[in-house]
């Protein structure tokens, strides 16, 4: 298990019941053992400040970890600076957690900053450190569905959440023995595949022809030989199943089957076809596009939640992307046609 100071803190008056499950999840998800360090409770800066955790791991870098033992009906009002959180009944206001681990992960990085040895030399990276500094909140009575029906979801980023379910002995980062999934996206290696398997299909199989030719113009397709009803169902049962699997890796993630755990997806998704230059009319479009549009996007909401501005901003920026650059396909096809036209 991953060397924790001090070794135990169970007898600590202190330490919350769930500090106290997030020094054991620590102590046995951090592996290989000899790859992390964790502190409790570690004074940081002249002003004494005391972030619940500091995980030290030879490729993930310094971690804060913020713990919280509030439950999602204590949590009352929320805004990109303050919670409000019942306590004993009575209405407090707090810090947003993630902000609070800003703080102390600014703060390190300010000590460290002091130390010659933790400064990078090479002259690209001169003067910033050598080692990244993160920040995650623990949330050991909260789980992902309660997480995804809250509205506080907008101000603090899933993938800085630890849940209830992460916590479970019996859950998927504490069952596996290689402690991989603790920093490795599974879910990224698998895009990747589908993502070369769908490119092959497109660009080299008659069915991925057939699929620009029936989108570019039904009526010329069938007329040529083209199937086009089956080439749709193809299409669908397709679409299908990468929903599907879809599905299944939100399920596993949040180890409960939610109807409504995707709710707001469309939009994201309809943005990134869009974005990728893909008409919706079909017969044109290069999924690598697409590809690049999901990371722009994904840099786009990181942006958001660390400059601490309301995620309902993404949904606007979303709606005036799709307006955007359907104003601008219009006018660039409206060119092509008149220039086809004068000659």
């Amino acid at each position: 298990m991953a060397k924790i100071y001090p070794a135990n803190i169970e007898g600590y008056q202190k330490a919350t019941e769930g500090e106290r499950r997030v020094f054991r999840f620590l102590k046995m998800a951090a592996r290989p053992d000899s790859d992390f360090i964790c502190f409790y409770e570690p004074l940081i800066g002249s002003s004494g400040k005391e972030p619940d955790f500091i995980l030290l791991g030879r490729k993930l870098g310094l971690v804060i970890i913020e713990v919280k033992d509030w439950t999602s009906k204590q949590i009352t009002s929320y805004n990109p600076h303050r919670f409000t959180v019942l306590i004993s009944g009575k209405p407090q206001k707090k810090t947003n957690p993630d902000r609070q681990a800003k703080g102390y992960a600014d703060t390190l990085k300010e000590q460290l900053s002091n130390i010659p040895e933790f400064l990078s030399e090479d002259i690209k990276h001169k003067g910033n450190l050598k080692i990244p500094v993160g920040r995650m909140v623990a949330f050991p009575n909260i789980s992902r569905d309660e997480y995804a029906e809250s509205g506080f979801k907008w101000f603090i980023d899933s993938e800085r959440i630890i849940f209830k379910e992460d916590l479970d002995a019996a859950g998927e980062i504490l069952c596996d023995v290689t402690g991989k999934l603790f920093f490795i996206p599974y879910a990224f290696i698998l895009l990747m595949i589908l993502m070369f398997a769908m490119v092959f299909i497109v660009n080299n199989l008659r069915i991925g022809r057939s699929v620009y030719a029936v989108g570019g113009n039904s009526y010329a397709s069938l007329i040529s030989g083209i199937r086009v009803n089956w080439v749709l169902v193809r299409v669908y049962i397709i679409s299908a199943v990468l929903a599907g699997i879809a599905g299944v890796f939100l399920a596993a993630y949040s180890n409960v089957g939610f109807p409504r755990t995707a709710r707001g997806f469309e939009l994201i998704a309809i943005t990134t076809v869009v974005m990728g230059g893909i008409p919706f009319t079909g017969g044109e479009g290069n999924l690598w596009n697409g590809l690049f549009a999901v990371v722009v996007l994904r840099t786009l909401n990181k942006l958001l939640l660390f400059s601490g501005l309301s995620g309902y901003i993404e949904g606007i920026i979303l709606g005036s992307i799709i307006i955007f650059t359907l104003y601008l396909n219009s006018n660039i096809r409206s060119s092509r046609f008149l220039l086809k036209s004068r000659k």
